[in-house]
């Protein structure tokens, strides 16, 4: 999982899209948040989402 993390009505960068292609690209879930509540709902969301297509869910801890 990536997030990248932004005040409003800021937006990655051209270089920070290209990462976030990159990622999305090779099946990680790639997110723009714009608060923490946004972030932390989005990592609980996916952190306890069954395993498939070969996402693995993981531990907060290890984010």
């Amino acid at each position: 999982m990536v997030i990248e993390l932004k005040v409003k009505p800021n937006k990655p960068t051209p270089a920070q899209q290209e990462w976030l292609e990159y990622f999305k690209a090779i099946g990680w879930e790639v997110l723009t948040c714009f608060t923490f509540e946004e972030a932390s709902k989005a990592i609980f969301i996916l952190s306890n989402r069954k395993n498939t297509e070969n996402h693995v869910a993981l531990p907060i801890a290890q984010l």
